[in-house]
């Protein structure tokens, strides 16, 4: 906890340090240029968001499958979990597991599907990010460019970091992590850790079925692409005209940095300073990406706040009238 909260002093410092180096009246204009255009760019993530709750519900054996708004409820709650709150996206995740348990759903196999679906999100963006490389060299820009120096080597490790990933946990990683658990159940009741039976089996049998594989990388990899469409919004509602493949390769190599950065919370700073950065390759002044960045942390909070809110009555209404078959995280029913 305490490095967390370090990194993100560090993020919020780093922040500061890149918006007092800019003009901050000419960030604030063009933030006031967009005007309720906010509120398309809102709706544009709701897209977004949907697209990867059905990537998720993919992954997750019919026999528990919930409904199809369960998932994209999920990853409302996972990604606002994520990017407000200090606990880096492992915490976002974990409350995707607790909320599918609050649907019937056992924590074994919501974990299961939650760890396969982390892999094809992440493939999904290895595959994004090249299309952003491949765009990127065909506009003209050389080998030699900045921006390349920290991008080709960081696809090279997110490649390898999830090849890796994918093999420990075929490899039977998990299976370790649910002895383990298992082993403390007894001695401990009260943390539920029995709820972890099955975990290495579902993630198991989720790899011997390809389908639901490609399906989910399918649903993240159009999810990925459609934050193009963010990206130019934002910037024509604020002056800047831009291209699509402009903004495939703004948002691609953005993303990249910051899931780089993924020890620092909701990646502060460190999104800020890679637009900035690949924003000037397209003469987009450090102002207007700044005010890009500023946007894209508004609709976080626009869409986080209610989904903070949405967990927590979840957790109220299962206090109060408990689903058949779900656990909490004590034990009860």
């Amino acid at each position: 906890m305490r490095a967390m909260a370090i990194f993100a002093l560090a993020g919020l410092l780093a922040l500061v340090a890149l918006v007092a180096r800019s003009d901050a009246s000419a960030i604030f204009d063009a933030l006031r240029a967009m005007g309720w255009g906010l509120v398309l760019v809102v709706l544009v993530h709701l897209i977004q968001m949907t697209l990867s709750g059905f990537a998720w519900q993919a992954l997750c054996p019919s026999t528990y499958r919930a409904s199809g708004w369960s998932f994209v409820h999920g990853r409302w709650i996972r990604e606002s979990v994520s990017s407000l709150l200090p606990v880096s996206q492992i915490g976002g995740d974990l409350a995707g597991v607790r909320v599918m348990t609050l649907r019937g759903v056992p924590a074994g196999t919501a974990g299961a599907s939650i760890i396969v679906d982390l892999s094809m999100e992440a493939v999904g963006q290895i595959v994004f990010t090249l299309i952003a490389l491949a765009l990127f060299l065909a506009q003209g820009h050389g080998e030699d460019t900045p921006a390349l120096s920290w991008a080709v080597p960081g696809i090279g490790v997110a490649t390898l970091a999830v090849a890796g990933f994918v093999a420990v946990q075929r490899g039977g990683l998990f299976a370790h992590v649910e002895r383990f658990a298992l082993r403390y159940a007894e001695r401990y009741p009260r943390l539920a850790l029995h709820a972890i039976e099955g975990l290495d089996e579902g993630i198991r049998r989720l790899y011997r079925t390809p389908r639901p594989l490609a399906m989910g990388g399918g649903w993240h990899l159009l999810s990925w692409l459609l934050g193009t469409v963010e990206v130019w919004l934002i910037l024509h509602l604020m002056g800047i005209p831009i291209t699509i493949g402009q903004g495939l390769v703004i948002e691609g190599l953005s993303q990249a940095a910051r899931s780089a950065a993924f020890m620092v919370p909701g990646g502060l700073g460190v999104q800020e300073g890679s637009l900035v950065v690949i924003g000037a390759l397209y003469g987009i002044p450090s102002e207007h990406s700044l005010a890009l960045a500023l946007a894209k942390r508004g609709r976080e909070i626009l869409l986080g706040v209610p989904g903070l809110l949405a967990w927590h009555l979840a957790e109220s209404q299962h206090a109060r009238n408990p689903a058949p078959g779900s656990r909490g995280p004590s034990g009860t029913r």
